[in-house]
């Protein structure tokens, strides 16, 4: 497991003045290569109640169909957590060497709407390798729809991933979901 120091001196930030597009970068599509399909493993009581042991199983089933083709890097709260999702993954036989694990603390499970959005930026004519393409990272600003107080750690993910990756981040000062409160 690695954990996320939060450190901004090791990534290369981008010009905070200038979109991403300016710059060259554009998200890639769902289908495109990428690295890995990131995930948070749940563990919010309050969100899933008496589900949340339900909800584990299907997340092991997520896990292991993504590992087929493709590795997965997923989020947990902590030590305890990790290894008993471990257990789980290992009792479905998932290919645990196809799955990174990062110790981020998170308030919510569905990293899609908090997450980092993933940018890349060609350095060659066909930037299909990561050799030949820049990644960055955009860091919207999160607020849990303006319906919970609990979301701080979900709006810290974007630039803790950023820096276990040591990409570029562009911080977008817009709120990618709720009202501003």
């Amino acid at each position: 497991t690695r954990q996320s120091s939060h450190a901004t001196a090791s990534r290369p930030s981008l010009e905070a003045t200038e979109p991403p597009g300016v710059l060259g970068f554009r998200m890639p599509a769902e289908w495109e290569p990428h690295r890995a399909t990131w995930l948070t493993w749940p563990h919010a009581w309050h969100d899933w109640e008496t589900k949340l042991p339900a909800i584990h199983w299907c997340y092991v089933e997520i896990v292991r169909q993504l590992v087929s083709g493709e590795r997965v890097a997923l989020l947990f709260k902590d030590a305890a957590h990790e290894t008993r999702a471990r257990r789980k993954l290992e009792q479905a036989s998932v290919d645990l060497s196809r799955v990174e694990s990062y110790t981020i603390r998170t308030n919510r499970s569905w990293m899609r709407d908090y997450g980092p959005v993933f940018v890349i930026r060609s350095n060659g004519e066909e930037a299909t390798s990561d050799q030949r393409r820049e990644i960055a990272i955009t860091d919207w600003r999160f607020n849990s729809w303006a319906r919970y107080s609990n979301w701080k750690l979900d709006n810290e993910v974007p630039a803790r991933v950023a820096d276990l990756l040591g990409v570029g981040v562009h911080d977008g000062n817009e709120v990618v979901h709720g009202l501003e409160k």
